[in-house]
């Protein structure tokens, strides 16, 4: 981990310009990265996020009287001793809970705490495929989702670094790029794939909602309770692990998913092509939600 101080131009915010008269995206301020930029990531109005190849940037920018210029960018790289030292960054996240950043590179999973700069977990080798994308339940802490090159979708619980995934999904037939879980309803996660499909899974075993309903999501699998007694408090319509839909309007390669901040049904997806397809949660798992 290093960190280094650079400027970058002035832009005055405030004055007129002939471009927001016409409703136009005014340009405000550059920041000059050293590398093909994987991933940005806003942290507030006055922090962003830049995924490297070989690093992860911390842009402070200060904005005072109408001016925006970088106050200071602090850089990380990834400090895991791998046989391979070629292995990019390809994804980071944050963590909805706590000041620290989540990323990803090669087959393995590492923390850093944004103050300190310095790591707060790392999982090495997590998986025999390398990891492309890494989201972070919005909900549940210490639980995160990687895709990969094996077609596989991993839950982890990053407080274990010597742990197997608490879940392994495999329902796509190519390359994993996007995985995003659902900021309301935790156990609703999407998947997009270079097989040309988005996922809709539930993982409603692990999720906050198998914790709200049955007290602690783990006396699921150690205790569980007798068919007279699941009938009588569970209702057969109930919400279960597994693919709830694929959606299959693409032609290409699918490299984003992404749910509403506003609609917590609603989801969109972008291809290769540039096409973007939106979508919603199927009535029928809607209700399983709303009325279990």
């Amino acid at each position: 981990m290093k960190q280094d101080q650079k400027d970058s131009e002035e832009m005055n915010l405030d004055r007129p310009h002939h471009h927001q008269a016409r409703g136009e995206l005014e340009h405000v301020l550059t920041l000059d990265g050293d590398g093909t930029v994987k991933k940005v990531i806003w942290q507030d109005s006055t922090e962003v996020i830049s995924v490297e190849d070989w690093r992860i940037c911390i842009w402070d920018i200060d904005v005072k009287q109408g001016i925006a210029k970088v106050r200071r960018r602090s850089c990380l790289t990834g400090s895991i001793e791998t046989p391979d030292k070629n292995f990019k960054f390809t994804s980071a996240v944050m963590n909805p809970h706590a000041k620290e950043v989540v990323a990803v590179y090669g087959r393995s999973i590492q923390g850093w705490n944004l103050n300190s700069l310095k790591p707060t977990f790392a999982i090495k080798d997590s998986q025999p495929a390398l990891i492309l994308c890494v989201d972070y339940n919005p909900n549940r802490p210490f639980q995160i989702a990687t895709g990969g090159d094996d077609c596989k979708v991993r839950i982890w619980d990053v407080r274990d670094s010597t742990a197997e995934p608490i879940m392994t999904i495999q329902d796509h037939t190519h390359w994993v790029w996007s995985v995003a879980y659902n900021k309301f309803h935790d156990q609703l996660v999407l998947t997009s794939s270079s097989d040309c499909q988005v996922n809709l899974q539930s993982i409603v075993s692990i999720s906050t909602g198998a914790e709200y309903k049955y007290g602690d999501a783990s006396d699921i699998e150690r205790e569980p309770a007798d068919e007279d007694d699941q009938a009588e408090n569970v209702s057969q319509d109930a919400p279960t692990d597994g693919l709830v839909q694929a959606f299959d309007q693409h032609e290409d390669s699918v490299y984003q998913v992404a749910w509403s901040s506003v609609d917590p049904w609603l989801f969109l997806s972008l291809s290769y092509d540039g096409r973007a397809v939106m979508n919603q949660v199927p009535s029928e798992e809607k209700f399983k939600i709303i009325l279990n």
